[in-house]
């Protein structure tokens, strides 16, 4: 869970919880608050992070079996995972800007379906730090609580495309979950990543098993790969 500036004060913990198949996976909170095998650091060079909802955030996978861990131990670069579960493109966006994020390499942006286009706000503007203190998610994973009530958001009538900013640079996308290159503005035309088509394996709650993060993170470095090569 996201601690915005006063989240380098959290304690970091590690515990067990048992994802929807009954198995044990490891759940660690790091020293800004989010479930990732690493702390965020200053920043060096060669680093990368990952924005997204819960499909990055990994609680079914735990911490060791996320998207970030597994391409953290294929590409040279640090990978960092800001997962916020039930977010939408505001709140990626604004962690993007809270952490600085514009002087890392890249930041993966992943859009899970057109609902994180649909919102004009963002989720986190309405938690505390106290908050996250008393959340019990580690241990009963009950963080959803805090996401179920979204009568404060305002939202679009239809998708809003225009809510994709140009202005950053490093950032590419990662679409999966129903959006399409095609309905994206031609910015991003060449900074984006299409998974619709692939086949990962899934829970029962259409979240990625270990097994698909790990297809995921293969599709990542490929494209790494292949975009540092055409010089970006």
């Amino acid at each position: 869970m996201w601690l915005s500036e006063e989240g380098s004060n959290i304690k970091v913990e590690e515990r067990i919880y048992l994802n929807p198949d009954g198995q044990k996976v490891e759940i660690r909170k790091n020293n800004v608050g989010f479930n990732a095998h690493l702390d965020y650091d200053s920043i060096h060079n060669n680093q990368i992070a990952l924005i997204g909802d819960s499909f990055i955030a990994s609680y079914n996978c735990g911490v060791y079996k996320s998207i970030a861990y597994y391409l953290d131990n294929e590409i040279e670069h640090r990978v960092y995972n800001f997962g916020l579960e039930g977010g939408n493109i505001n709140d990626y966006y604004k962690i993007y800007n809270e952490f600085k994020l514009h002087q890392l390499s890249y930041v993966f942006i992943f859009l899970t379906g057109e609902q994180d286009l649909i919102y004009k706000n963002p989720l986190s503007y309405r938690y505390k730090i106290k908050d996250i203190e008393e959340l019990s998610f580690l241990n009963n994973f009950n963080i959803k609580k805090f996401f179920v009530d979204k009568k404060n958001l305002k939202t679009f009538n239809s998708p809003n495309y225009s809510l994709l900013k140009s202005q950053f640079k490093n950032i590419i996308l990662v679409l999966h979950k129903g959006i399409r290159k095609e309905q994206l503005p031609v910015f991003f035309q060449n900074k984006v990543i299409d998974l619709n088509d692939l086949k990962i394996n899934t829970f029962s709650d259409g979240h990625y098993t270990g097994e698909g993060n790990k297809v995921i993170a293969d599709v990542l470095k490929s494209f790494l790969n292949n975009y540092e090569k055409k010089g970006k």
